[in-house]
C-alpha cells in the first residue's frame, strides 16, 4: 500500500497544501511547530478516522474556517487506486470512500494501514497500562474486523454502569452488567489472540535489533480466566457481580479490559521496572515492527510507516536497524535535521520541506 497524494485545505495551520510522496522513503523536514507532525495527523486520520493528538475536532480546524477538508489517493498492493475524503466542520465529520459516502466514521477503517513511530512510542513500556491499552486499540482497530465497533460499545455501557454507581442506583446494574460480560469477553479474547501473535513476532525481532542474549516475551494481563470467549464472559460476570460493593464505593468499575494491561519482560523480568532504556526502546521497537508484519500476514497489504522526529531518539546502530526495515516499504519520516541522519544506505529518498504550513518538494 502506497499513498500517492495528500491534499490539506484549512487543517491546522494548512491553508491548502498538496503533497506527491514517493513510494519508497520521504522525508519531511522543517523546524519545531512548523507543520510537520500534522502531516502525520492527516495520515492518521483516514487510517483511524480520528486524529491522535485531540478528540475535539474542531482543533482541526484552521482559526477562522468554517470547515477542514483532507483528501488522500492510494494505491493498493494489487495497483489500483482508491480515494478517500474527510471534511470536519461543526457539525462532525464526514467521509467518503471512492466518491460514495459513509454514514459511520468506522466505514474508514482497513482502507489505510499505518504503523507509527514517535518518541512516546519509545518509553511505551515504561508508560502506564493506559499507554499500552491504547497501543493494543489502535493496532487492532486498523485490522481486527469489527473491534472498533465492539470496544465503541463496551466504552458506552460502562459509561452507563459508572453513572449508576455514582448515583448508587445498584438495582439496574445486573442489566448492564450483562452486556458489558459480553462485549468486554469479545475485547478480550481478541486482545488475547493478538496480543499471542504480536508477542511471538516481537520476541525474534528483539533478538535480531538486540546487541545482547537478552529474551523479550510479552503476555496480555487480565483478571478474567477461561479459554474460550464464553468461558471468558462467565468470568467477567461473576467479577462484576463480585466487586460490585466497592465498586459503588469508588464510583467507577474495578474489572474489565478497560483496567487489563500488556505485559512486557525481558529475561523474566519486568521491563518497566529493571531494563535499561537501550533495552526498553529495542522492545518498543520490536513490539512496532512485529505489528508491521502482523498487519502484512493479515490483510496482504504493507503499513505505511510513520517516524515522527523519532530517529534522533535512537543510537546509531538501531537507527540503521529501523531503517533496512522500513526501506521494505513507504516511510514518511519527520526530522528537524535531516544532516542528523545516515541516509546513504538507503535506495531512493524524497525529500520534503515544509515551512509554516507551506510545502515544498526537493525530488
Amino acid at each position: 500500500m502506497k499513498i500517492i497524494r495528500l491534499d490539506l485545505m484549512n487543517f491546522r495551520r494548512f491553508e491548502y497544501s498538496q503533497i506527491a510522496f514517493s513510494s519508497g522513503l520521504n522525508i519531511i523536514v522543517g523546524n519545531n511547530a512548523s507543520g510537520k507532525t500534522t502531516i502525520l495527523e492527516s495520515i492518521s486520520m483516514f487510517a483511524l478516522g480520528r486524529s491522535l493528538r485531540t478528540r475535539l475536532d474542531k482543533e482541526l480546524i484552521r482559526f477562522g474556517q468554517p470547515e477542514a477538508q483532507l483528501r488522500i489517493k492510494l494505491q493498493t498492493i494489487h495497483n489500483s487506486n482508491s480515494d478517500m475524503a474527510i471534511r470536519i466542520s461543526g457539525k462532525g465529520k464526514q467521509i467518503a470512500v471512492n466518491g460514495v459516502s459513509k454514514k459511520h466514521v468506522s466505514e474508514i477503517l482497513g482502507h489505510l494501514y499505518i504503523v507509527s513511530f514517535t518518541p512516546e512510542t519509545l518509553q511505551l513500556i515504561k508508560a502506564g497500562p493506559e499507554e499500552r491499552r491504547r497501543f493494543l486499540n489502535v493496532a487492532m482497530a486498523q485490522c481486527v474486523q469489527g473491534y472498533a465497533d465492539v470496544l465503541r460499545s463496551y466504552h458506552h455501557i460502562l459509561q452507563q454502569r459508572n453513572h449508576l454507581l455514582r448515583m448508587r442506583q445498584t438495582e439496574s446494574l445486573s442489566t448492564w452488567d450483562e452486556q458489558l460480560s459480553e462485549l468486554g469477553a469479545r475485547i478480550i479474547s481478541e486482545r488475547q489472540r493478538f496480543s499471542r501473535e504480536l508477542a511471538a513476532g516481537a520476541r525474534t525481532l528483539y533478538e535480531s535489533l538486540a546487541d545482547s542474549s537478552d529474551h523479550l516475551s510479552i503476555q496480555y494481563r487480565t483478571q478474567c480466566s477461561g479459554e474460550s470467549s464464553v468461558a471468558v464472559q462467565q468470568s467477567l460476570a461473576s467479577l462484576l457481580a463480585r466487586h460490585a460493593q466497592s465498586d459503588v464505593m469508588r464510583g467507577y468499575t474495578t474489572v474489565g479490559p478497560h483496567r487489563d494491561d500488556l505485559q512486557v519482560l525481558i529475561d523474566d523480568h519486568q521491563a518497566a521496572k529493571y531494563a535499561s532504556q537501550g533495552q526498553i526502546r529495542t522492545a518498543a521497537l520490536a513490539m512496532q515492527l512485529s505489528l508491521i508484519a502482523y498487519i502484512e500476514t493479515h490483510t496482504g497489504e504493507s503499513p505505511v510507516i510513520l517516524l515522527d522526529d523519532v530517529l534522533s531518539e535512537l543510537d546509531e546502530h538501531r537507527q540503521k536497524q529501523l531503517l533496512n526495515f522500513v526501506d521494505k516499504t513507504q516511510a514518511i519520516i519527520t526530522t528537524a535535521h535531516q544532516s542528523s541522519i545516515s541516509w546513504n544506505q538507503l535506495q531512493s529518498v524524497k525529500v520534503i520541506r515544509v515551512d509554516r504550513g507551506i510545502i515544498s518538494n526537493e525530488g
